[in-house]
């Protein structure tokens, strides 16, 4: 099909078993501090529903960002003089 896309959004229990390296706590623990994490990018919240779903695309995203800043970092950190 022309113009199609699948969209990929799992329930946290459901992406802790697609991603066993992400516990179901090691998420809920993102999504509760998203604001100083910048998970909000990878939650959907729809209106008037308790459960938050985990956008697994924005995810990978947000984790291959978050690694990219670490091993920067860690290479400003190694230079020496």
């Amino acid at each position: 099909m022309q113009g199609s896309f699948e969209l990929s959004i799992y329930t946290v229990k459901q992406f802790a078993m697609r991603y066993p390296a992400f516990s179901e706590s090691t998420l809920r623990r993102l999504i509760a501090n998203e604001e100083q994490n910048n998970f909000e990018i990878c939650t959907i919240r729809p209106p008037n529903v308790k459960r938050v779903y985990i956008d697994e695309q924005k995810f990978l995203i947000w984790v291959n960002s978050n690694t990219q800043q670490e091993k920067d970092s860690d290479n400003r950190s190694s230079i020496s003089f």
